[in-house]
């Protein structure tokens, strides 16, 4: 295999086109009020952040829509919810405050992209506007937004992700039960670990 290393941005940008004048001028520093009506709308969002060693995490968020607030045109606040408890977010905001954000809309292919810098509090006040079905989260984050801007829709457009006729066939998915047995080498059975994590979702999805 002939491998060419692209290594410098003039090799990057050799033979592609420039990005419109549109593309290059859609990145603003706040969150305007088209931005908050979108937000008002997602349900999930992705965020990623940066470990102390260098590495990249991603992990996802998801609420009813309508689950993060624009505090003001620079603060977002997003509930913590309970998860797996590996907690790798928090602990890579320790030593590292930028996050970046991809907020989505189930039916929508537009994508709004934030970036920031974040960090958990506390913050009994905020919580309490944060309830849902009785759960009020004890953390929440805060993302003071630096970029945001508007995704163009045609990667969503071709993996057909809001389309049920274009999905792939998920029968030789594998389970989560089945990951989490291979990738950590236990001794539980697929289906013992399938039980657990369902009662997990059934009595400690909030």
């Amino acid at each position: 295999m002939a491998e060419t290393v692209i290594d410098t941005e003039a090799q990057l940008r050799e033979g592609q086109r420039a990005p419109s004048h549109r593309a290059a001028n859609k990145e603003i520093d706040h969150i305007d009020p088209l931005a908050e009506r979108f937000i008002a709308a997602t349900p999930f969002i992705t965020i990623a952040s940066q470990r102390e060693d260098g590495g990249l995490d991603v992990s996802p968020r998801g609420d009813p829509a309508g689950f993060m607030k624009v505090l003001d045109p620079k603060t977002l606040a997003i509930p913590d919810r309970p998860g797996n408890r590996r907690m790798d977010t928090h602990v890579n905001l320790l030593s590292n405050p930028e996050v970046a954000i991809m907020c989505m809309i189930p039916g929508n292919n537009d994508v709004l992209r934030i970036g920031g810098r974040a960090r958990m509090v506390s913050d009994p006040d905020l919580a309490a506007s944060m309830v849902v079905n009785g759960h009020t989260p004890s953390l929440i984050l805060l993302v003071t937004v630096d970029r945001l801007m508007c995704h163009c829709p045609k990667a969503m457009m071709r993996s057909g992700i809001w389309e049920p006729e274009k999905w792939p066939d998920t029968a030789d998915v594998p389970t989560l039960g089945e990951m989490v047995k291979a990738h950590g080498a236990l001794a539980d059975s697929i289906e013992q670990i399938d039980r657990d994590l369902a009662k997990d979702y059934s009595t400690n999805f909030y």
